[in-house]
């Protein structure tokens, strides 16, 4: 059987090229960074500007398509790919409208976060969110003031809990859970204080909270016909699941969930959006993982080889940066990845491991032991 060779585009890919190598598949990779870990296992394809700049690569590799985040936000871009295994047109024109899917969930008995158009005056506006409709990996999410957002946002309701993320793997006969993790994030500034800061898993759900979560992603296969990956961020309030994104593709929450069960999702997902059918083993988990973003502290060239920094054998570094490569103040620098027997002792180590020269601290939601 000859091994398949795809395309795969975003903001940052070294995660899904890792998992599409694990599943045997040869790369041809391109995204803002080229990182050297992930020069080290696929093609790699620079573009001179994000996103416009994928264009000149879609028409160069005639090859199927795999995108991962933030080009949900571009579905012209995503429309000149000859083959795409992902979400487009109309599944994700509603995965993206928070108004459809929120409507969608209320109608079925599942708690929301309440929405309010960006025009709107709040009475309480400390207890919501402002949200940008184009975001990603928590940028343009902030506490509101009393002021009105802008056209491109909305109003959410803040709920307090635990922050979590579940992925699904969508078909025509509804979504099949891979598994939840606890999501981290990040103040970065005072105007972007919700940054992805990290992904720990796999969390185990009360059978309960479980179901909650399996209706949701039934409701976006059947009603929003979402296919493949996609994730679904939510709140963890006492005994109730409420959602609050949706992100439908590939999420950083992926490469958890494989590490930890020495497996890849990419398989079922090619299968889901080829309308092939669908069957996915259970997950046994062999350990915990801990995924952590570090970010400059302050302006910063890269002077030493991270990838071949001594850690220990439960550690390792990846999105490492070339020799020489200047990162910015505020802007990602590397991932560090730490296993362990539990979510909390995976994410102590990985606390433990970060060098305060490169990062400040993390902000986190009540993790879970």
């Amino acid at each position: 059987m000859e091994t398949p060779r795809i395309l795969i585009i975003g903001a940052s890919v070294r995660a899904a090229a890792q998992s599409a190598r694990r599943a045997g598949w040869n790369v041809v990779a391109s995204d803002m960074f080229g990182d050297s870990d992930l020069r080290e296992i696929a093609e790699f394809v620079p573009i001179d500007s994000y996103p416009d700049g994928f264009s000149a690569v879609l028409q160069t590799y005639d090859l199927p398509m795999i995108y991962t985040g933030g080009l949900e936000n571009h579905p012209n871009l995503l429309a000149e790919a000859a083959t795409l295994w992902g979400n487009a047109g109309e599944p994700l024109a509603r995965a993206r409208d928070p108004f459809f899917w929120t409507e969608l969930f209320e109608s079925a008995a599942i708690k929301i976060a309440a929405l309010k158009p960006f025009d709107t005056r709040l009475q309480s506006p400390g207890r919501w969110l402002v949200k940008s409709l184009k975001g990603a990996g928590g940028g343009g999410v902030r506490f509101a003031t009393n002021q009105q957002g802008d056209a491109d946002t909305f109003f959410q309701k803040f709920i307090p809990g635990k922050l979590m993320s579940a992925v699904f793997v969508g078909t025509p006969a509804g979504a099949v859970l891979c598994g939840v993790t606890n999501q981290l994030t990040r103040a970065i500034c005072d105007e972007v204080p919700f940054a992805y800061g990290g992904t720990v898993g796999p969390i185990v759900l009360t059978t309960g909270c479980e179901r909650q979560i399996c209706r949701v992603g039934d409701l976006l296969a059947n009603r929003a016909g979402l296919r493949g990956l996609f994730g679904v961020d939510f709140i963890l309030n006492k005994a109730s699941v409420v959602p609050i994104e949706i992100n439908p593709r590939y999420t950083a929450s992926v490469e958890v969930l494989e590490l930890a069960s020495q497996r890849t999702f990419l398989p079922e997902h090619k299968a889901a959006c080829c309308g092939e059918s669908v069957s996915i083993a259970s997950v046994v988990p062999t350990c915990c993982l801990a995924k952590v973003i570090l970010y400059a502290a302050s302006d910063m060239t890269i002077s030493v080889e991270l990838n071949r920094q001594v850690l220990p054998e439960y550690a390792w570094l990846a999105d490492t940066p070339s020799l020489g490569t200047r990162v910015p103040s505020g802007n990602p620098v590397c991932t560090l990845l730490c296993k362990g027997e539990t979510p909390g002792l995976a994410l102590n180590r990985a606390e433990n491991l970060v060098p305060n020269a490169l990062v400040s601290d993390i902000w986190l939601r009540d993790l879970p032991e």
